[in-house]
């Protein structure tokens, strides 16, 4: 993903990266992840869950990559909520917030 002079954002109307997995037979559920980008990727991402696939809600509040090609600690142990707590699928997604690259 990256912007472009020429056609505005490459990366479309706000990415996400997605993964899935089930909690059966588990509580307290908590997730973590790391991101990672180069200047023109986006910049500030959000965690989602979602427990049917289609309505998602925010888990945390926006985290700021900070730097070039860089991987960093961008959610770490994250509870989820007890929804997540048990259910066969859980999505949890980390979503572009906004249109500004990290550079």
């Amino acid at each position: 993903m990256g912007t472009s002079n020429t056609d505005g954002l490459a990366w479309g109307e706000y990415p996400y990266f997605e993964t899935t997995l089930s909690t059966i037979g588990y509580e307290n559920i908590s997730f973590s992840a790391k991101l990672g980008g180069t200047n023109k990727g986006p910049g500030v991402w959000k965690l989602q869950y979602s427990v049917d696939g289609t309505t998602y809600t925010d888990v945390t509040s926006a985290y700021t990559i900070t730097n070039n090609k860089t991987m960093e600690d961008a959610f770490t142990d994250v509870e989820l909520p007890d929804a997540c707590s048990n259910t066969r699928t859980v999505y949890i997604r980390a979503v572009a917030c906004d249109d500004v690259a990290i550079n």
